[in-house]
C-alpha cells in the first residue's frame, strides 16, 4: 500500500458506511502471514456496530482474478453462517480504483499462531508431543469443515454470479497442479490419526472447501 492508502481507504469507508465521522481507532499495521495477499490490521471508531471490532484489510495482487474478492466474501460468510469459526467478510471491492489493488475488509478473530509466544526451551522439551498433536488439531478442523452442508456455500456463490466460473477456475487449478512435472501428487482424503472419516467428501463439497481452505489431506 502506498503512503496515501490509509487516507483513501478511510474516505472510501466513510462513503460506503454513510458517515463522515468514521475515523481510525487503530492505524493500519502489517500482519504476518497471507499466502498471496498483503494483510494489515486496523480498527474504526464511529462506525456501525458490526464494524467496531478488530478488522483486517487484505490486498490482492494486481494480477489476480477480479472475481476473487467476491468469491471470498461468498464462501467465508456462508461457512461462518454454517457455524465454522471463520471471519466474516464485511466488504469486497473488486476494482483497483481506491487502493491500487482489489481488497476485502473482514473481521479479525482472536487466536494465535501455533508457536507464537512459546519459549524455545519449552518447545525443545515438548517437541515429541507437539509433533504428534499438530496433525490431530488440523485434522479435527478439516473434519469439521467437511461436515458442513455445502448447499449454503453453493447458494452464496450463485448469488454472486460466480457459478460455474468459480468451479472452472478451481478445476483448472487442480488439473494444472496434477499435470505439472514439478508438482507433488495430491493424495485423496484419508484418515489422519483417526480424526478424519474414512469416506471422502463428495466432489462438489471437496471443490468449494479446496477453493478457500486447501486440499482435504494432512
Amino acid at each position: 500500500m502506498n503512503i496515501d492508502g490509509p487516507a483513501h481507504l478511510l474516505a472510501f469507508l466513510r462513503e460506503r458506511l454513510g458517515d463522515r465521522h468514521v475515523e481510525f481507532d487503530q492505524a493500519l499495521r502489517p500482519l504476518k502471514g497471507g499466502a498471496f495477499t498483503e494483510v494489515l490490521s486496523f480498527a474504526l471508531t464511529g462506525a456501525p456496530d458490526r464494524w467496531m471490532g478488530p478488522l483486517v484489510l487484505r490486498l490482492y495482487p494486481k494480477t489476480d482474478n477480479r472475481d476473487q474478492p467476491r468469491l471470498e466474501l461468498a464462501v467465508q460468510n456462508a461457512v461462518a453462517d454454517a457455524g465454522f469459526p471463520a471471519p466474516r467478510v464485511l466488504l469486497a471491492h473488486c476494482e483497483p480504483d481506491v487502493l491500487g489493488q482489489m481488497f476485502v475488509v473482514m473481521e479479525r478473530l482472536p487466536g494465535r499462531a501455533f508457536l507464537r509466544g512459546i519459549r524455545w526451551d519449552q518447545f525443545a522439551r515438548d517437541f515429541p508431543r507437539v509433533v504428534v498433536a499438530w496433525p490431530s488439531v488440523l485434522a479435527r478442523l478439516q473434519n469439521r469443515l467437511h461436515e458442513l452442508e455445502p448447499s449454503s456455500v453453493l447458494k452464496a456463490t450463485s448469488a454472486q454470479s460466480l457459478m460455474p466460473r468459480a468451479y472452472r477456475r478451481i478445476d483448472t487449478l487442480i488439473s494444472s497442479k496434477a499435470n505439472s512435472k514439478n508438482s507433488v501428487a495430491m493424495a485423496p482424503a484419508r484418515p489422519c490419526n483417526g480424526s478424519l472419516p474414512t469416506s471422502p467428501p463428495n466432489q462438489r463439497h471437496r471443490r468449494w472447501s479446496m477453493a478457500i481452505f486447501g486440499p482435504p489431506t494432512c
